[in-house]
């Protein structure tokens, strides 16, 4: 037995009764269905260590995790912001 709901179900609980048939004999089972909002895909990023310190004129990396939730699959461009008076690429 499946049970699908449509997108304008509201969220919240519902208590179902399910009934079983066979000849003269009928039983029943209650249980509850919980519906939801739907998950959107998304994805958060970490990186370490927090602070680096450099010598002018050389470089430094990061390690960057990509955490994805709700069933993100996508890629993930990196991008620099707040970059530092004269820093490069």
């Amino acid at each position: 037995m499946s049970v699908t709901t449509s997108s304008t179900t509201p969220t919240g609980s519902y208590p179902l009764t399910i009934a079983g048939t066979s000849g003269t004999l009928t039983h029943t089972a209650s249980v509850t269905l919980v519906v939801t909002a739907p998950v959107t895909p998304n994805f958060s990023l970490s990186a370490s260590p927090a602070s680096h310190s450099v010598v002018q004129g050389a470089s430094t990396s990061y390690t960057v995790t990509i955490t994805p939730s709700g069933g993100f699959t996508g890629s993930v461009t990196f991008e620099r912001l707040g970059t530092a008076c004269g820093s490069g690429g």
